[in-house]
């Protein structure tokens, strides 16, 4: 959230900023579905059990 803030002020009139923000919240997430790629539940589950 605070990255959203402090980007989404950037250029608020052309409203670059918002676009530097979404760009940012995709590679997150992209990221994100990555590191889950390679996370094993099972491993987990069997190490917790």
């Amino acid at each position: 959230m605070l990255l959203f803030t402090a980007v989404s002020t950037i250029g608020s009139a052309s409203g670059a900023g918002y676009r530097i923000a979404a760009f940012g919240a995709a590679c997150f997430c992209l990221l994100g579905g990555i590191v889950f790629l390679f996370y094993n539940e099972r491993k987990i589950n069997k190490d917790i059990i």
